[in-house]
């Protein structure tokens, strides 16, 4: 079976580490801070509300892709706050949704330790403010 993956979950849950470990030669990966820093130059964690939306025009021609290749492994992520969101497009590209829990504790401890610029921890308190994941919930 082909693995199709979508890694969702908090910001600073470990999705881009279950990524790395994850990732074989040949998958396509789908990462917006990796695309973000691709077209920018920034730093991994720098988001630009500038380059954000071809970020997301990438994002959308990829998606399309995958949509129409059924065949391409692939793993994204995605820090979307809802279930009906991510459960839509795991439909759309016919994947498998890996939810990884964190606490929001956690997510912040996380922050620190990675160095991550401030406005992360606002972007931490607005997933789990949004969310209706339900924690210890797989989709």
């Amino acid at each position: 079976m082909t693995k199709r993956l979508i890694v969702c979950g908090a910001p600073c849950a470990g999705k881009s580490t279950y990524l790395r470990e994850k990732f074989e030669p040949g998958d396509l990966v789908y990462d917006f801070d990796t695309v973000h820093q691709a077209l920018s130059g920034l730093g991994s964690h720098l988001h630009s509300d500038a380059i954000r939306p071809y970020v997301i025009a990438a994002r959308d021609a990829i998606f399309a892709q995958l949509e129409a290749h059924q065949q391409q492994p692939f793993i994204a992520i995605t820090s979307s706050p809802k279930k009906a969101a991510v459960q839509a497009l795991a439909d759309r590209l016919a994947a498998e949704v890996v939810f990884l829990e964190v606490s929001a504790v956690d997510a912040h401890e996380r922050a620190d330790l990675d160095s991550r610029p401030e406005v992360w921890h606002s972007y931490i308190d607005n997933w789990f403010r949004n969310s209706d994941f339900v924690p210890a919930e797989k989709v």
